[in-house]
């Protein structure tokens, strides 16, 4: 696989099939403290094209699409992913939502001695290189998202247009069902805006549970049943 510089601005906790990109402050992307996204990765050739046009009909006039080059590390800018994402973010602004689908010549450049895996364009073959299954955490099967009820309303109906379905009912928080994926809704306070808890896989099994606090409010807890929960 190719090298590319290293950056301290950021900090990756990498699965098979998912990865979590935690920014620091005055990252090179120019983010915000406090800002969140959700990026969802499409893994059949062309299906970014459905995605759009889906979302096309649920926003008219109102979905952008463009290709993204890899800049880092090579004098020319290379073909990296599709990506589809609503013109504003007016209705949740402290969330960002795409759809992505990796650009079929992007692999063969990034690990050019890796013959055919059978994973096409999927993300895990993105992550391969670089996944470690002695480490715990593997991929993210669940989020917990605060956003105001325009916010929340708006969520929805983008991933419904793209064939996510409605879970719990009226009587708890919203969610979402996608493949491998849970996403609760819930109200925004002082406190907790964007996204709050992240439920994870494991890659096996642990002995008994482990707690691990990070400052005053973020507790990462693991538990025996090859599930881990992370409260921001």
């Amino acid at each position: 696989m190719r090298d590319y510089p290293a950056v301290g601005d950021s900090l990756y906790v990498r699965g098979r099939e998912t990865y979590l990109e935690l920014l620091g402050p005055e990252n090179r992307f120019g983010e915000p403290a406090g800002k969140c996204g959700l990026g969802l990765t499409v893994e059949q050739p062309g299906a970014i094209d459905r995605v759009y046009r889906r979302l096309s009909e649920a926003y008219p006039d109102g979905v952008e699409r463009s290709l993204v080059d890899w800049t880092s590390g090579t004098d020319e800018p290379i073909p990296w992913y599709h990506v589809v994402h609503r013109k504003t973010t007016e209705s949740h602004p402290g969330l960002d939502v795409w759809f992505s689908e990796y650009h079929p010549g992007f692999f063969p450049w990034l690990d050019p001695h890796r013959g055919p895996d059978g994973l096409g364009i999927a993300r895990s073959r993105f992550l391969a290189p670089r996944f470690r299954p002695q480490r715990l955490l593997d991929n993210v099967t669940g989020l917990t998202i605060a956003l105001p009820r325009d916010g929340r309303l708006d969520l929805i109906r983008q991933l419904e247009a793209i064939g996510y379905r409605p879970g719990r009912g009226a009587e708890g928080p919203a969610t979402i069902l996608g493949p491998g994926l849970e996403v609760t809704l819930v109200e925004p306070n002082d406190d907790r805006n964007g996204i709050t808890a992240i439920e994870f896989d494991l890659t096996r099994r642990v002995p008994e549970p482990i707690e691990v606090r990070f400052g005053p409010r973020s507790r990462l807890v693991i538990r025996t049943d090859r599930t881990a929960s992370w409260d921001l």
